[in-house]
């Protein structure tokens, strides 16, 4: 596996603080639920990426006015928002992650005039000092992708890690703060065989499992592949594992079973260390080293499940389904009809070569894994399942957090003229 490795320099400047506003929520009930939507003071900004931190406050970005937003007291009755408008006017903003002291850490996509020549960076804002540091990821033109970070983690060690736009890379960066190698930029090509189809494609998701510190990394569009990437003895990250994901609706445009129909979005561990993320379907992954498990839960009414948070002991996946304007959740223990995909040892560090063209549903969609008849890949589930109507049409949900009791989810809001907004479910 290659590996390139940078020195970056951090560039440090000060945050511009935009203001502080206290919005009153809209009340609103559907059936058991209750939300709270906030009015955010701007429109057609698209609030996406969200997290928390230890304070309880909820943060994320509005990527085409390039800020990044703090909510306090999103919970009570007199919430409260600070926006801080970050250094460039030239980037889109995309992840966002928080580290364990607190600081705001955001990838940026450049949006220059001439993207091939622009550097997109990954930025850090300190709350307590109101600064921005900011390291930038070189360009490389339009022949191997523009390199932008999009998901965003922080591993346990401090640090940040990143999937890029293109190049079919994921990166790690070592803050200024690392005592070792402060300031460096390390590079991993990526194992799966969306390498294939050129070096353009991007990883679409990212998770850091809490307690092994392995970076799980989910592969996009005609690749739909999961790669564990661990610590190696060396140091170093090494590709470890691939855990290839089929379509469980054997849909596509050829009507066969195969990688790629479905891309990966949303990935998160729940407190059993199962890996939960949505292809098609919400889908729940048991690692266990040199053996793993696959379960999907197809859902009742279909749809295309978008982003996705699992929060507390118990198993429950909460999701977003734009389409019909809803966030979802599946109590997996209570679901009666989900299917076992694959339960076996997968143990892989070399890449699995996709099937072209396209191979028929009798046949396993790659070596080794279990096929899915098309049977009990459209079974109805008869319960475990619950759906929560957002009362604003059309409010285009795309991104979630789950905290305690309570979802709280960005709306790029698709009614032209109408305010942003967030909204807060406590089912």
């Amino acid at each position: 596996m290659k590996k390139i490795i940078h020195f970056v320099y951090p560039i440090l400047a000060l945050a511009v603080v935009g203001w502080v506003i206290i919005n009153l929520f809209t009340e609103a009930h559907a059936g058991s639920s209750n939300f709270r939507e906030i009015n955010l003071p701007e429109s057609q900004t698209f609030p996406m990426a969200i997290t928390e931190d230890s304070f309880g406050n909820i943060w994320f970005v509005k990527r085409d006015s390039a800020k990044i937003v703090r909510l306090s007291g999103a919970f009570g009755n007199a919430p409260s928002m600070t926006e801080y408008t970050v250094p460039r006017n030239d980037v889109f903003l995309t992840g966002i992650a928080v580290d364990n002291q607190g600081n705001i850490w955001v990838g940026e996509l450049a949006n220059g005039p001439v993207l091939a020549m622009v550097e997109s960076g990954i930025l850090k804002f300190d709350p307590a000092t109101n600064t921005f540091t900011e390291w930038k990821i070189p360009a490389r033109g339009y022949a191997t992708g523009t390199f932008a970070p999009l998901a965003v983690a922080v591993h346990p060690s401090g640090h940040v890690w990143m999937t890029y736009s293109g190049g079919n890379r994921i990166a790690e960066l070592y803050p200024d703060t690392d005592p070792i190698s402060p300031n460096t930029l390390i590079e991993y090509d990526l194992p799966a065989p969306s390498a294939a189809f050129g070096t353009n494609f991007s990883p679409v998701g990212l998770a850091i499992h809490p307690v092994t510190g392995d970076v799980y990394v989910a592969e996009g569009y005609l690749a739909n592949v999961i790669s564990r990437f661990s610590l190696s003895s060396s140091g170093g990250f090494t590709a470890t594992a691939m855990f290839p994901i089929p379509d469980p609706y054997g849909i596509g445009l050829t009507g066969v079973i195969r990688p790629g129909v479905t891309e990966i979005i949303g990935m998160a561990f729940d407190a059993q260390k199962h890996l939960w993320f949505n292809a098609g379907a919400p889908l729940e992954l048991d690692d266990l080293g040199s053996y793993c498990t696959l379960t999907a839960y197809p859902l009742p009414a279909g749809g295309a499940p978008l982003g996705g948070d699992i929060g507390g002991p118990a198993k429950k996946w909460w999701f977003l389904q734009p389409g019909s304007n809803q966030i979802g959740q599946v109590d997996a223990p209570t679901v009666t009809s989900h299917f076992t995909v694959y339960s076996q040892p997968f143990f892989v560090t070399t890449p699995v070569p996709l099937p072209i063209p396209p191979i028929p549903k009798s046949a396993n969609p790659l070596p080794g894994l279990i096929s899915v008849s098309p049977t009990s890949a459209t079974n109805v589930p008869t319960g475990g399942f619950n759906f929560y109507t957002i009362p604003t049409a059309n409010s285009g949900p795309s991104g979630i957090v789950v905290r305690g009791n309570h979802i709280v989810v960005t709306e790029e809001l698709q009614n032209y003229g109408q305010p942003d907004k967030i909204v807060v479910l406590r089912p």
